[in-house]
């Protein structure tokens, strides 16, 4: 099954890509752990794990090598400009929101806008 060449140093083998692919992948299996799919090969766990790092690295390397950027052109903007803008926005929404606030057993919501001094009047009365 295993299908080896003779390495560099005597006894040493050299597998093939494929072999090492389908062992890989019998390892990343969440079902199986790294000691069991070396030990069904007769190989050292620490090569499987090293070739399990060695793919995953390929695989990043790969989506890195692949990523493309898009062209971007940067604008200045006067800042009278960008003033004017945010000004015209804030004027032509009113800002809404919800304040609800819990003192003891009283809960106050207040729902829209809301003036400062009535909301400090309605606080006080629940003291």
């Amino acid at each position: 099954m295993k299908q080896a060449r003779r390495g560099r140093r005597v006894g040493s083998k050299n597998y093939t890509k494929e072999f090492r692919a389908a062992v890989v992948a019998q390892a990343n299996d969440p079902t199986r752990s790294i000691a069991e799919v070396a030990l069904a090969h007769g190989l050292n766990a620490n090569m499987v794990a090293q070739w399990r790092r060695r793919s995953a690295d390929e695989r990043k390397a790969s989506l890195v090598s692949n990523t493309t950027l898009l062209p971007v052109d940067v604008v200045d903007m006067p800042l009278e400009s960008q003033a004017n803008r945010h000004a015209a926005s804030a004027g032509a929404t009113p800002l809404l929101g919800v304040i609800e606030v819990q003192i003891g057993k009283a809960l106050v919501r207040i729902d829209g806008p809301v003036d400062a001094q009535v909301l400090r009047t309605v606080l006080e009365s629940l003291r």
